[in-house]
Order: C-alpha cells, then structure tokens, then sequence
C-alpha cells in the first residue's frame, strides 16, 4: 500500500515528454536485450540492466520506479503473392502512412512487447518486480501514455525527413508583369524552347515555361528554366505538375539556389491564370525525387565489390553504424576519429562505458562528453559488433550501432547538421573537433584529443620591389589541399570533351550515358600522388597586395609548416568549378599506404641576411585610422562584378575584403576557391576584430568569480532538480571545477553555509584582481613575434608518417554521393560502409577526401 502511494505522486507523461524507451542513454543496450530497458518513471530516462544504467539513475537522483521494456521478433510469416507485390510497392512520396508513401510494419506485427513496473531499493541496491493491480490509482494511465509515446529519439527525427524550406527575399518580393498571356499558360504543354514535356518549371514573374536544370547522371532537361533567369533576372519558379489544391507546390529560387516556400502561391498563380483548386499532382517534387535515389542506392551493402564477395568482420574497434537518413559523413568521421589514440585513450575505458570521475548524469542524451564516451564504447568494445547473417540466400543486416543521440545533440541549432540532408564530411569534422574542443577546455581537461590534430603554419611574404619579408603564424588542424594546374588542365579537356559529346547526342536525339561516358575514360584520369599535392601546398605563387615600403604590389608568398602534429589531417579539395557549378574531379590520388617522410614541408627559420618588414613604422595614428577605415571598405565595382557573376552580395563583399580589394579577377578565384569553407557564408572578420575580441575574452575571464560561475550556467540547472537554488549550483559546480559528483556532495555538507561562502569568494576574487593590476604596470613583458620564425632545432620535430586511415566520397557529384571510410585494424584494412565492415582486399585510395596520418 505504501508504494502504491507513491506511485500516485508519479505524472502521467503528455505529447511533450521526452521518453527515452528504445536505448539506453548511455550505452547501446535496447529493448532487443534480453533484460531490455528501465525507463524511469519520474523522468524518464532509459538506461540499461546490463551495465546497471539504470540502477545507477534510480539510486543516485532517487527515482526508484522504471518501467521495464523488451521485445521479441516474431517469426517470419509467409506471404501470398499478392501480400508480396504490394510490400514492394514502389515509394513515391516521402511521408509516413500515406498513399504512395513509407508503408512499415506496426510495432504490433513485427514483435511481441513485455512490461513489468520495477521498483528499485536504494539500501539493498537490489530490483522488485512489483506485481501491482494496474486497474488501481493511475499507473496504469502512467504505462500506457509511455506505450503509446512515439519516443525520445523518433520524435527528433520524423518532421527533419522532408527538407525544411523557408522563404526567401526573394520569394517575398516577386514583381509580377501586368499583361501576362494566361491563355498560351494555359494551354502550353512543352518548354518554350525545346520539346521536353516533363520537369518543366514557370517563371513566377513572367509565366514563362522552361525545362530544369541538367543533372550530373545525364538526367534533368536543358537548362533553359535556368537561362531565362539569367537573360531576365526572374529568379523564382514553380514546377508544373507538382501544384496541389491544397496550395502545396515545388517553388526554387534560382538567385538563393534553393527550394523556398512561396507564402502567396494561391495569389501569384491566380496572377498567371492558374486557379490552384483545379490543379492535380502529376509529378514528383524535387524532395520525393531525391529520396527515389536515396532509396535505389544500396549503399549499405558493401558485401559485394567489382562482382567479388568481400568478407564480413567483427570484432573490437570493427562495429558498423546504421545510416538513419543521409549520415554516412557522419558515420564515416565518427570511424575514423575513433580509430585514433587520442580518442581512445579520452573516452574509452575497455571494460564498460567509461564515465568522468564515477559522474552520473540526470540527462546524458545532453551531455557531449557522455555521449562520446558512448559511442567509444559502441564502436571500440567490440559488444555491438556481429558477424552478417544470411537467411534463405537473403543478406540480413549485422549487428551495428546507432549515431541517432550523438547527432541530434552535435547538431542541435545548427541550420544544416540539424536536418536529415546529406552534409560535407569535412565541414562537419571541423564543426565536430570545435565542439569537441569546447567542451574539454570548459571543464579544464587536459586531455583533449583535438590536440592531437593541431599544427602550426608559417606563411612567408616577400615583396618582389624592395624584398623585404612578412612572416605570420597561424594554427592549423588540417591541410587543406588545392590541385594543381597540370590536373586541372587534364580534367577541363575532359570536360570539354564530355560537353562536346552531349551536345552530338542532343543533336542525334540520343539520350546521354553518364555511366558509359566515366567508363570509357576510366583509363585517362589524371593521376597524382600526395607528395605532389603537398608540394604544391607550399611552392610560391605569386599575389596581388600593396607594399608599406615601397610602391611594389606583387608579393611571393609561401606555407611551411612550423610544428607537426600527431596526427595530420588532409583535405583534398577535389572540385572545380566548371561553367560556374562545383564539379568533382576524378582523377587517381595515390595517398602511399607506406610510411612517408613530410619532413621537407618544415619551416627553415628565418632566412640568413632577409630583411624583416617593419609594418606601419613610419605611420601616425591619424593615418593608422585612415588607412583602418579604408581596408574595411569593400571596392564596390569589385562588389559589383561579382554580383554580376551571379554571387550574393555578402559572398561578393567578403570575396574583396579577404583580397584587399587587389582584383575583381583575385576577389573571384577566392570565391571560388574557399566556398567549400565552414565559415564561408560568415561575415568579413577582420584580424583586428580577432584581437579586439581576444582581448575582452581575457578581461571577461580576469572578471572573476562571477564570471566562473556563469561559465557552469548551462548544467547547473541538472543539479537544481536536487532542491536547490540555481546560483548556489553553479557556485558549487565552481568550486567542483565542473564536476557534477563533488558539486552534489559540496552542496549537501555546506548548504547551511554556501550563502557566507559566496561572499567571502566575492571578496577573494576582487583582491586578487587588484593585485593582478598591480602587477600589470611593471610587468612589461611581451608575448611572442609574429615575425620571428621557430628555430626547428630548437626541439625535436618528427615528420615520419603512416596513412592510417581515409576517407572516401562515392559519386560523381560535387554536393551529392555517398562517404565511407578505411580503417588500418592491426595488419588490414577495412572498410566501413555504413552498417557493414568488411576486409578490403585491394588499397586504393582513388576516392579520397580526407587522410589522417599518424606520426610514427
């Protein structure tokens, strides 16, 4: 009875609760386990019986009711030949339970469901099945509500499958032409300029009638939607045939480069004659197209290579990751940082889930550092890796993990790593290592394995008038690798071949093969080693920048590097744009699979008898301002011209800023150059800025004890759950230097004296402060020169390396493919394919997009 009056103090889970009932949040033990999962009833989290993450939540935040869940597969049943045929009904619609749409199994027909109310005992830390009549009190309100909850992770991901669009300025602001000719719309069944009858796309501003864009795969039409736009300027357009009564419709904007939701379609059609309840469906959006092609390609499947048969392998470090919609770039980095030293020794234990100092989490779904620690364990145990079943001659999926958690929280608030689009492996390997970073340096770790990636470049910068030198130093945690020209010239014949070959087929009628075309020039592609791309790194070239010296504006310029890290990450950027598209260069890229020697990329030190340029020397202050003030100035006709090229605005201003304004020509080879960069779509920062927020971060920091506590703001509210106030939280977690297990204890010994303590480290904090000051007047001491290069022989510097592992981009589209990655395992390569490792039989690394090699 006692607990039965417990019980009613429970809530009753509603739409809005987070319940956490498929895995556990620690680990990738589920409810296919055989002892299944706790899902805690007062906040319910779900943690293991396994490695007793649920026990450890019940105990320590005393939540003492769990719901157990587990599952059984039920045994295939065979189906009639009808039942056959409409399983396999072809999907044409990305949505969930609707006509042409995904059609799954329910829960309810794929397994049997078992529930049992636990209550956990915190003096005897030992389980009650409690045999409770569910008819009494709520319970059974309570059970049901988390029976029927679409669950934690289901509900992060069900509304990202359709691409999130949004308006556009653009779209906002259509001119609409007066005397449009509604009856020629009307009845128009082609494109204006050519034959195609299908993919035809209507310009919103004009009505007319154009087919779509060319694809890479020979599919798509003639571009001509797109040439009117250019020649007009009338950037947005609706594809015919995707007009819905219910005002849903495929709209793109030409000039943004992307879908876009029209907020007055009804009116704009009604503008051009179209009356959108008489329109009816005939063609597949863009959306449903891309989840086609999405669905065709068994990328999965890597058991099968050139028609050979690849063998499976399991095992410790050699664990598959299911791709739960476009997360392959995902999966393929997550296998190869895993791989590495730094980030084995950080966050795996080799017994079980490795947690920090014995810490346990109210949330670890929101904890990075817990997460990472989960899937160390997931791929590095070896406990979730198995062997591929076949059944029947039918390839079953092996035994894999889940990055779902991991990526709902990395990419939380992020515009694009938030979605279930595919994404640049390299973009999200640097977006991944910064968060990484910030979060070891926010609780003062020492270990923090991004380290292991960081190096030192030193650019070199010789005026070619008065040759005196600049020298700076920057940190890098990748190279990333442009190609040479002798490649580019090879792969633009190509090009010029292949355009020349497409317009002969339009001209005969036939229908271009992309397929054939790569085939037939196989054996042509350029070939060219990682010496040669590393070497072009840091041959001269000569630029465009005006001399403080002497009148000169041409400088050679050059990278060496100044430190070598552990581990060395390259990034082959092997793309150009042709005809203004990003287009992927295939070529042969020989990576070498044996130890290479980077010693030749080090820095020499300052060369003997060059003059170092004193910058601004002889400048006043009034001039500094002037000159200040003028280099934050875009040039405009510079602006202009690349605006022209068909660039937004913010790219054309960054473009000249980053070039100081030097050439339109130089603005837009950095255009084109750096738009595969994280930070490309970012405001112009200027180096000052850099410096000028540096500065405000050391005094924020100088700030004190108020400022340490904020620093704990974000976790501190998983303590108050405990009863107590927020800001004696975040000053114990202060005091706790992060640790959630210490601030618990510190607030429980010293609540009655934490007010006093608060204060008395107020006043701690603001002597010290003034001593620091103090000390600042005669501490005239300066940190460093970017102009004095490091003396190499000043310490070791080791530049003996071993490719280790790498990843692959499959596809011959620069924005679209598929990622997988090798890994080195002992004395083999393997390759990981999404769910699927097998052993790789023959090194080539063709594909390569990003290498990590490892110092020996």
């Amino acid at each position: 009875m006692e607990l039965l009056n417990k019980i009613q103090n429970l809530k009753i889970p509603d739409h809005n609760s987070y319940i956490h009932k498929e895995e556990c949040t620690e680990c990738f033990d589920s409810i296919d386990n055989e002892e299944g999962i706790e899902v805690c009833l007062h906040c319910y989290n779900g943690g293991c019986v396994r490695h007793s993450h649920g026990q450890i939540h019940a105990i320590k935040f005393s939540h003492p009711f769990s719901l157990n869940i587990r599952r059984e597969l039920k045994p295939e049943k065979e189906m009639t030949e009808e039942e056959k045929e409409k399983e396999e009904k072809k999907i044409t619609k990305l949505a969930i339970g609707v006509e042409g749409g995904f059609k799954p199994k329910t829960d309810e027909e794929k397994y049997d469901y078992f529930y049992q109310v636990h209550y956990w005992d915190k003096d005897k830390e030992k389980i009650n099945c409690l045999d409770i009549d569910r008819s009494q009190g709520k319970i059974e309100k309570i059970i049901e509500a988390i029976i029927f909850s679409s669950g934690a992770t289901i509900k992060d991901e069900v509304s990202k499958w359709e691409n999130q669009k949004l308006p556009c300025v653009h779209g906002a602001n259509i001119v609409q032409e007066e005397n449009v000719d509604s009856e020629r719309i009307l009845k128009q069944k082609t494109c204006t300029e050519c034959e195609f009858t299908t993919n035809l796309w209507m310009c919103m501003s004009c009505g007319y009638i154009g087919c779509g864009r060319k694809q890479w795969d020979g599919s798509g039409a003639n571009d001509h939607g797109y040439v009117h736009y250019k020649k007009t300027g009338h950037g947005v357009v609706v594809k015919l045939g995707t007009i819905t009564p219910e005002g849903e419709a495929d709209v793109h904007c030409y000039q943004c480069d992307k879908g876009i939701i029209d907020d007055d379609l009804t009116k704009h059609l009604l503008h051009l004659g179209l009356r959108i309840s008489e329109q009816k469906k005939t063609e597949k959006t863009i959306s449903e197209l891309e989840l086609e092609k999405t669905l065709s390609l068994d990328f999965g499947s890597a058991l099968m290579k050139d028609g050979k048969k690849l063998i499976p392998i399991c095992g410790p470090g050699l664990t598959g990751m299911k791709n739960i919609g476009n997360t392959c770039y995902i999966s393929s980095v997550l296998q190869s940082l895993f791989s590495t030293e730094p980030f084995r020794t950080r966050y795996y234990s080799g017994k079980r889930v490795l947690r920090e100092k014995g810490m346990a989490l109210p949330k670890p779904e929101t904890d990075l550092g817990c997460q990472l620690r989960k899937i160390a364990f997931g791929i590095l145990s070896g406990e979730y890796s198995g062997e591929v079943v076949e059944i029947d001659s039918e390839e079953k999926e092996s035994t894999s993990i889940s990055p779902r958690m991991l990526k709902n929280l990395i990419g939380k608030n992020h515009p694009e790593f938030s979605t279930m689009r595919q994404q640049d492996a390299m973009e999200f390997l640097a977006y991944f290592l910064e968060k990484i970073h910030t979060l070891e340096h926010k609780y003062k770790y020492k270990t923090d394995p991004t380290l292991a990636f960081d190096f030192k470049v030193k650019t070199r910068l010789e005026c070619l008038g008065c040759h005196q030198v600049r020298y700076k130093s920057e940190k890098y945690s990748n190279l990333s690798l442009t190609l040479p020209s002798k490649i580019i010239d090879q792969v633009s014949e190509t090009l010029k071949k292949k355009d020349l070959a497409k317009k002969e087929c339009e001209e005969k009628g036939e229908k271009w093969n992309e397929y054939e075309f790569q085939k037939s020039i196989k054996n042509d592609l350029p070939e060219i080693t990682i010496e040669e791309l590393l070497n072009h790194f840091v041959s001269p070239e000569v630029i465009e920048l005006n001399c403080e010296s002497c009148e000169s504006k041409a400088f050679k310029k050059n990278h060496l590097l100044e430190t070598f890290p552990e581990i060395l990450t390259v990034h082959i950027r092997s793309f150009i744009h042709w005809n203004w598209v990003p287009t992927k260069v295939l070529m042969k890229l020989k990576a070498g699979f044996d130890p290479i020697d980077l010693n030749f990329l080090l820095n020499s030190g300052i060369v003997k008898n060059e003059k170092i340029q004193e910058t601004e020397k002889n400048t006043t202050t009034q001039e500094k301002k002037v000159e200040k003030k003028k280099r934050r100035e875009p040039n405009q006709e510079i602006v202009n011209a690349i605006v022209n090229f068909g660039f937004p605005q913010n790219q054309a201003i960054k473009a000249a800023l980053s070039t100081n304004n030097a050439s339109t020509e130089i603005a837009l080879n950095w255009l084109l150059e750096h738009q595969q960069d994280s930070d490309f779509n970012d405001p112009f920062k200027f180096e000052d800025e850099d410096e000028d927020e540096k500065k405000m971060n050391e005094e924020k920091q100088k700030g004190g004890e108020e400022e340490g506590m904020e620093k704990y703001a974000e976790i501190a509210p998983n303590l108050t759950m405990m009863g107590f106030s927020l800001e004696h939280c975040k000053f114990a977690l202060y005091k706790s230097d992060g640790d959630m297990e210490r601030a618990a204890n510190f607030l429980f010994n010293y609540s009655q004296d934490i007010d006093s303590m608060i204060i008395n480290e107020r006043e701690k904090i603001k002597k010290e402060k003034e001593k620091e000051k103090e000390k600042e007047k005669y501490d005239g001491v300066q940190e460093g020169d970017e102009n004095v290069a490091i003396d190499p022989n000043e310490k070791v510097l080791n530049g003996n390396y071993q490719l280790s592992s790498y990843i692959c981009h499959l596809g011959s589209n620069a924005s679209s493919g598929h990622y997988v990655s090798y890994i080195k395992n002992e004395d083999k390569w393997v390759l990981c394919n999404d769910s699927k490792v097998v052993i790789e039989p023959e090194n080539v690394t063709d594909g390569a997009y990003i290498l990590f090699y490892t110092k020996k």
